[in-house]
């Protein structure tokens, strides 16, 4: 394996895990709340 294919690999699997973690109940709520502007309209 070359650098450039595990830095590849690095990134695949953090974003990976990053949009497929479970998230935390505060981190719910705080996507939820209607004051929150990220939450959506």
């Amino acid at each position: 394996m070359t650098l450039e294919s595990i830095i590849i690999l690095l990134t695949i699997v953090l974003a990976v895990y990053f949009l497929f973690r479970p998230t935390s109940k505060k981190e719910k709520e705080r996507f939820e709340d209607k004051d929150n502007w990220r939450g959506g309209f």
